[in-house]
């Protein structure tokens, strides 16, 4: 299924990789666009998983630190809620 691809463990790195720990120059900037643009891609699909989980846990600690964020997502759901309703009739 596609389900078991997409979050497939193997495709989770590993934090040294991820980090780049080991490496001389692991966060080295390409200053030629199309350089840029190819390693922005391979880093993408290499490390989804990754930044899909980053993503995940600074939501969730959001959510915990900051009870305003919670109100925020509600009324963004109203909101969606609202414009689904008057779109659908």
């Amino acid at each position: 299924m596609a389900k078991q691809k997409i979050f497939n463990r193997q495709n989770l790195r590993s934090p040294t990789v991820f980090f780049g720990i080991g490496e001389e120059q692991a966060f080295y900037v390409e200053k030629v666009p199309s350089l840029l643009t190819e390693r922005i891609k391979h880093n993408l699909s290499f490390f989804y998983l990754n930044y899909a989980m980053v993503t995940t846990f600074l939501f969730c600690l959001t959510l915990l630190i900051s009870p305003s964020a919670i109100i925020g997502i509600g009324l963004l759901g109203f909101a969606w809620l609202a414009v689904i309703r008057a779109t659908s009739e």
